[in-house]
């Protein structure tokens, strides 16, 4: 945005003064579509020479802004009788919009494709498609999840076609030993009781003609690669031995600025209490990354960790000459000392930390109602490998967030756009629906691997801002249980059904 302002205004970068506080959720869409806002008031203000404040409408957002991308793939594939993939060709094609903004297709849907299985023998190909609505945008893990998700489709299909539970023909396309898969779809079966339930969800079908159970186990590999410079300073007051901390990340929801605080009282010794989080701004973090890709909470970790390190090295020769000093009597002896209390640091990808990826299972049970569409979500056993996690809690309600996002984009999220034009017609909450109270899971369990670790991460844990999203998909799969157990008791043929495209709206 700072960027953009200052070439839209054709303005030197240094007259672009800027304050970030923390916002409310803001999940997708924030990177380059609030550029559109941002200029266009940075530029009424500009020319105006007095202070402007812009209020866009839900519509006018909605109708401006593009969505996440759609992906339409086409498959080819020769399997073996246990469903093991012998060949696979999968030309992918990504509607763009108007305009190609916010790429997708290279780096991530194609990095994600493979997801837990061996590709050795497939081909994909991918393509951007230009259309009339407005340009597609990154939202929560943009690509990432269309790419697992047309994977896990086609896994279902191949299921269908050998007559095998779909777990074991995903299993048989695993390489056995590369990934925990194996193992953590055995733990959350376990803790899901998935064997019993799986027998009572056909014992419910067989009794019930009108309302129909499924039931699904899906798994989740998520390549997460570390990009950008994260700034972090940290000043220490003299008075109270009081830290103020300034990064270069948004606090959108995502339990950021307590990881931070959390990293800082580590490396200082110090109560929580001792520390504020300030707003982020341009001139503590220039040229810094955007927040986004699940990524931003580590960096800033790291950028946070490394200037405690440098307050203290500075303050080691201040503590040697006391005798069992309070933090207090350190500081204040370090004042007098003329010790400067304000250290800044950079995160880059050139520290030590790599690539790697977050593994989870989710167990999903859904019933619908034939004759109305509708559905809910009986039960959620969700498993998630945050490695060694920075703040458990945190993290949990990011795998709880995700997995609810998941599901509006899954079952009740569509967009209707005008044929002719490209407009949306789906541009409120009166058309277009998210996620309410009651959609939410009636038994939602989140557990996080145990005994994990991620030596190729920030204090050996893993990103969970976006993985859990992909989960959702597990609702697609006990939906499709569901409504062919419904076809089969209307005699129709047991076979794989064709055109079963989210959103599954009650409608559909």
């Amino acid at each position: 945005t700072h960027e953009a302002i200052s070439l839209a205004l054709n303005i030197p970068h240094h007259s672009v003064n800027m304050k970030v506080a923390r916002c409310g959720g803001g999940y997708g869409l924030k990177l380059t579509k609030i550029n559109l806002p941002s200029v266009a008031c940075s530029l009424a203000a500009y020319l105006l020479r007095q202070p402007v404040r812009m209020v866009t409408t839900i519509e006018e957002t909605m109708e401006a802004t593009g969505k996440r991308c759609d992906i339409y793939a086409q498959y080819e594939a020769s399997v073996n009788q246990v469903g093991q993939i012998q060949s696979m060709t999968v030309n992918l094609y990504e509607d763009k919009g108007s305009s190609n903004n916010d790429p997708v297709i290279g780096g991530f849907t194609l990095p994600a494709i493979p997801n837990i299985y061996d590709s050795s023998t497939w081909k994909v190909s991918g393509y951007n498609v230009r259309t009339n609505k407005a340009s597609s945008a990154w939202a929560r893990a943009p690509g990432t999840l269309e790419g697992i998700a047309i994977t896990e489709h086609i896994m279902e299909h191949i299921a269908k076609e050998v007559n095998l539970d779909p777990t074991t023909v995903r299993l048989n396309n695993t390489e056995p030993g590369k990934y925990p898969i194996a193992d953590m779809i055995n733990q959350v079966k376990t803790k899901a009781d998935y064997n019993n339930r799986l027998a009572a969800v056909n014992t419910f079908n067989s009794k019930n003609a009108w309302k129909k159970r499924g039931i699904s186990v899906l798994p989740m590999r998520f390549p997460l690669p570390y990009f950008g410079n994260y700034n972090a300073m940290v000043s220490v007051y003299r008075n109270d031995a009081t830290v103020a901390l300034v990064h270069g990340g948004i606090e959108i929801g995502q339990g950021l600025n307590t990881k931070a605080v959390q990293a800082c009282a580590k490396e200082l010794v110090i109560p929580l209490k001792y520390i504020s989080v300030k707003p982020s701004n341009n001139l503590t973090a220039p040229n810094n990354a955007f927040t986004g890709a699940t990524v931003t909470s580590e960096s800033v970790v790291l950028g946070v960790i490394k200037a405690c390190t440098v307050l203290n090295q500075r303050l080691q020769p201040v503590r040697d000459k006391l005798t069992n000093p309070t933090w207090e009597e350190v500081i204040t002896q370090a004042y007098a000392d003329n010790v400067d209390l304000n250290a800044s640091a950079m995160m880059s990808p050139l520290d030590n930390v790599s690539e790697y990826s977050v593994f989870g299972v989710a167990v999903t049970e859904v019933e619908i109602d034939v004759l109305t569409g509708e559905h809910k979500v009986i039960r959620v056993d969700l498993l998630e490998d945050a490695g060694q996690a920075l703040s458990p809690l945190i993290d949990i309600g990011q795998c709880e967030g995700a997995f609810i996002m998941g599901l509006g984009c899954f079952t009740s999220e569509e967009l209707q756009y005008d044929p002719q034009t490209g407009q949306l017609k789906t541009n409120r909450t009166w058309n277009y629906k998210v996620p309410g109270a009651k959609d939410i899971p009636i038994d939602f369990r989140v557990y996080l691997l145990k005994n994990s670790s991620n030596p190729l991460g920030v204090l050996r844990s893993k990103a969970v801002g976006e993985p859990p999203l992909c989960l959702a998909l597990s609702v697609l799969s006990a939906i499709r249980y569901a409504v062919q157990s419904a076809r089969t008791d209307m005699g129709l043929p047991d076979k794989w059904i064709p055109g079963f495209y989210s959103p599954l709206t009650a409608e559909k």
